[in-house]
């Protein structure tokens, strides 16, 4: 058999050149350890990146509508004994005040955005909130103080913010609250919380939200981070995010800022770096257990040291190959340590059983060449498993395919040829130091090998039974097996956040306050944009949407854009022909002369002023050449600035305009079912606009965050198909083609069947989804089953080649390969149980069922094999024909 040649090769090998060995590793070792020095470490990578179209459309996004300005959200809650809550005077004055010291903040004003409001029709001033849009509509800066009758002018109170009475302030609210759109939008009043309401005459509400806009591209440049920082994740941006949250948070005794998903990236590797350090526990305990299994302070010490030797290759190699780092590669050092446990404890175990029967240099020949095939077999498969990850579309998986597979080939070499070489070197220096001789020396393990062991008598009363055994493994598995199916994929904050963090509170904020508001969905279209057919196809298609419930921007979008310059021709500078009264120009080439003033001078609209004298212009009302108003009865009032609608459509550069975007509200996003279903009736009400695709567009995409994770969602639920399939029938064509034996293979593989149905069967009752991680697990389940069932199998083989019998060559084989395996499983289980304390609930999930994962592993390995293996035995045994007497056999 080729595994056995090569084994042997290696083992004759290690034995003539054993100190050989030992230096090329620690070479290798400092390598990786200079690797990781001097090598700059590649880009980080973010998880949520797939090779989707979904991702693809905002990269053009990005490319071609970068947007101007950037929001910071924050939500402000009153303190329990102010009446009316977050909607009460008290608390709109402190909200003003904080605002105000955010605006002369010399470290925030640089990067401030004042921006033109389509609903107030007026420039805002960067920091923003419910608050300052009242104080606007009283103090006649707006032209809503005419069009909602507060001038007195138009018989209104007239009274000004400071000025006005209790009662007049309430009245005042009231109107900015029940003013609603053409659409039905009454968009003041999504400035609370769901619960506002009034009673006795007074504004209640739960919360309110407070902006602050920043200039996107000038913030984003000024703090971008360092190229040749490559330690964190965390972009310098949000140093200035917490800046500004500190800032509203001084001096507020009426009320509570909470920030809206302020330092995302900061919570994220502060999390990794703290779950991190319990890699280091981990490691410890995996230490401890590793002594308790060994029993020896000298095998126990070379184990010991091959484990951070694999951490060192894998971290060195993937930086030479520049795979970059993401928070899920970040657990991979504690699952090679575990993985290696297995390795090195075989390695140094088997070494000590030969040991009892041969002189050093015989024992390490013989360990490597018999124990060789079999950890080159579990290599191979393990290895496998990883790599069948690195198929998937989602970036993150296939670094983590990547950089295991290479840990699982370093493992090989450093236990299985490094660790006994070693261990075999101390031996001949203390030969030569006369503190023993070179003769054999059983040892404990040998004389339990005689004496047996209680896994061994386990597995030969299994054995005898292997119908009953196995039907028992059945009646478990056939349940698990139909919950296992049924696991759903899920990409939820919490699962990667700690629920007490700053962030967590504010996102649970937003979502008990504002569930309807959603997550903004974005429908990018591409092609002729400029075609009154696409115009008209996406107003139906955003109209619809909000009559169906949805909150879709029906007032910024193209459309709207567009038909407000249309209905308002005498203060845009002069409207274009419109046969069918749509308000949409008739011709494309008209659309795109209507879109060049717009980029040029913005979008007015006309503001009808009442009888009697009057002001021309409304303060605060910017009014730039070449359109100076100049009328008796009206003014303009800029509803569109050119920076607006910039962001919403591209010039293609030659005359016509190729791409727009559309955003829709999604509510629920936490239930992918409700997304699914959101993206199903955007189709349905944009089939007009997805029905010029081919035609005057090319493409119609619906992207956005919520898409983003769903992608990412189904992506992770294809690449676990993908990576079960890949691994279950390579690592099958594997222990197929280096056993030669196809019943055999297919025993090996059955406990590892079992065991993927038992893990997910078991996820599914406890309540647990299918995400990036438990999407891994997967394949680290096979490969890790693989890898206990070959031990068992080819130690079961080599004890059948001495001439045992089935039930004696499986007791030996569970007394030697098996309380290794033991050893292996409860070292990884409680190694990886360490992570339960982690603040970061992946890193705690991750832990958790990878520990159910050794156990489950080596319970399948010793119930399920030995009885398989058994049976099979005996069969063959029962179709070699007796020999009758007189004939020659």
């Amino acid at each position: 058999m080729a595994l056995d040649r090569v084994a042997d090769a290696a083992g004759r090998l290690a034995a003539r050149r054993p100190g050989w060995i030992v230096l090329v590793t620690l070479l290798l070792t400092a390598g990786s350890i200079a690797a990781l020095i001097a090598v700059p470490a590649p880009p980080p990578m973010d998880a949520l990146e797939t090779d989707t179209e979904v991702v693809r459309a905002e990269e053009r996004i990005r490319e071609k509508l970068p947007p101007t300005g950037y929001a910071v959200p924050f939500l402000v809650s009153a303190s329990a004994d102010v009446r009316g809550g977050a909607a009460s005077r008290a608390v709109f004055d402190e909200v003003l005040a904080r605002e105000a010291a955010v605006r002369r903040d010399p470290e925030v004003a640089p990067f401030l955005y004042h921006y033109q409001s389509p609903l107030l029709q007026m420039q805002v001033s960067s920091v923003w909130s419910i608050a300052d849009s009242l104080k606007a509509f009283m103090d006649n800066e707006t032209p809503l103080t005419y069009s909602l009758g507060w001038h007195p002018a138009t018989g209104g109170p007239g009274a000004t913010y400071r000025g006005a009475t209790d009662a007049e302030w309430q009245d005042a609210l009231g109107r900015l609250i029940g003013y609603t759109l053409d659409d039905g939008m009454q968009p003041f009043k999504r400035s609370f919380a769901e619960d506002l309401e009034r009673r006795d005459g007074v504004w209640h509400a739960r919360s309110i939200m407070s902006q602050t806009f920043l200039h996107h591209e000038r913030f984003f440049a000024a703090y971008a981070r360092d190229p040749a920082d490559a330690t964190t994740t965390t972009p310098f941006y949000e140093d200035l995010l917490f800046h500004i949250q500190d800032r509203v948070r001084a001096e507020t005794p009426r009320t509570t800022w909470t920030g809206v998903g302020i330092g995302i990236q900061h919570e994220l590797e502060k999390e990794v770096a703290e779950s991190g350090r319990l890699v280091i526990g981990s490691f410890a305990v995996i230490g401890v257990l590793l002594y308790l299994t060994l029993r020896n302070g000298r095998d126990w010490a070379v184990a010991f040291l091959s484990l951070p030797i694999v951490v060192l290759w894998m971290l060195g190699s993937a930086r030479l190959l520049g795979i970059p780092e993401n928070q899920f590669t970040a657990m991979l050092p504690v699952l090679i340590l575990a993985l290696g446990v297995d390795f090195a404890i075989h390695g140094v175990r088997r070494y000590r059983e030969e040991r009892a029967e041969h002189a050093p240099r015989s024992a390490l020949r013989r360990s490597i060449g018999l124990l060789g095939p079999a950890l080159l077999l579990a290599a191979a498969t393990t290895a496998t498993a990883f790599l069948s990850n690195a198929f998937s579309d989602v970036d993150a998986l296939t670094a983590w395919g990547l950089k295991g597979g290479l840990a699982i080939v370093g493992a090989l070499w450093v236990c299985g040829v490094f660790t006994p070489a070693l261990r075999h070197l101390w031996d001949r220096r203390r030969i030569a130091r006369g503190r023993m001789d070179d003769a054999p020396n059983p040892s404990v393990t040998a004389r339990r090998l005689d004496e047996g062991t209680f896994l061994g008598r386990l597995a030969t009363a299994s054995a005898r039974r292997p119908v009953f055994v196995l039907a028992i493994v059945a009646l478990v598995t056939i349940p698990a097996t139909v919950m296992a199916v049924q696991i759903e994929s899920d990409f939820r904050a919490d699962d990667f956040f700690d629920p007490d963090s700053g962030l967590m509170q504010g996102i649970r904020r937003i979502q008990e306050d504002y569930p309807d508001e959603g997550e903004p969905a974005v429908i990018l279209v591409e092609g002729d944009v400029s075609s009154p057919q696409v115009l008209a196809a996406l107003d139906h298609t955003l109209s619809g949407l909000r009559d169906a419930g949805y909150s879709a921007e029906t007032g910024y979008s193209l459309p709207r854009i567009v038909r407000t310059f249309m209905s308002n021709p005498e203060v845009n500078g002069g409207g274009f022909p419109d046969r069918d009264g749509d308000h949409i120009p008739d011709t494309a080439n008209d659309v795109r002369k209507l879109l060049d003033r717009a980029l040029t001078h913005g979008v007015y609209v006309r503001v009808d002023l009442p009888e009697g004298p009057h002001a021309e212009v409304v303060p605060g009302v910017p009014a730039p050449e070449p359109f100076q108003p100049d009328y008796p009865d009206h003014f303009r009032a800029l509803a569109y600035a050119k920076e607006m609608v910039r962001d919403l459509v591209h010039p293609d550069g030659a005359g016509g305009y190729d791409a727009t975007l559309a955003y829709v509200g999604i509510p629920n996003t936490d239930d992918f079912t409700f997304v699914r279903q959101a993206r199903d009736d955007i189709a349905l009400h944009g089939a007009a606009l997805w029905a010029l695709e081919g035609t005057v567009l090319d493409s119609v995409t619906v992207t956005g965050e919520p898409y983003k994770r769903l992608a990412m969602v189904d992506a992770v639920t294809d690449s676990l198909k993908v990576s079960i399939t890949l691994s279950v029938v390579l690592c099958f064509l594997i222990v197929l083609t280096v056993l030669r034996d196809l019943t055999q293979a297919a025993v090996t593989l059955v406990p590892v069947l079992v065991l993927v149905s038992w893990l997910y069967g078991f996820m599914v009752l406890f309540g647990y989804s299918l995400n990036l991680v438990t999407a891994t697990i997967a394949a680290m389940a096979i490969g890790v089953g693989v890898d206990y069932s070959i031990h068992l199998t080819e130690r079961f083989r080599e004890e059948r080649r001495a001439g045992r019998t089935p039930e004696a060559a499986v007791r030996r084989a569970m007394d030697s390969s098996g309380v290794a395996l033991f050893g292996s499983a409860a070292t990884t289980t409680l190694g990886f149980l360490v992570l339960l304390f982690a603040p970061m609930p992946l890193f705690a999930t991750f832990g958790l069922i990878t520990a159910a994962m050794a156990s489950a592993s080596f319970l399948a390995a010793a119930t399920i094999l030995p009885p398989l293996l058994v049976l099979v035995s005996r069969r063959r045994e029962r179709s070699v024909p007796p020999v009758i007497a007189g004939e020659t056999a």
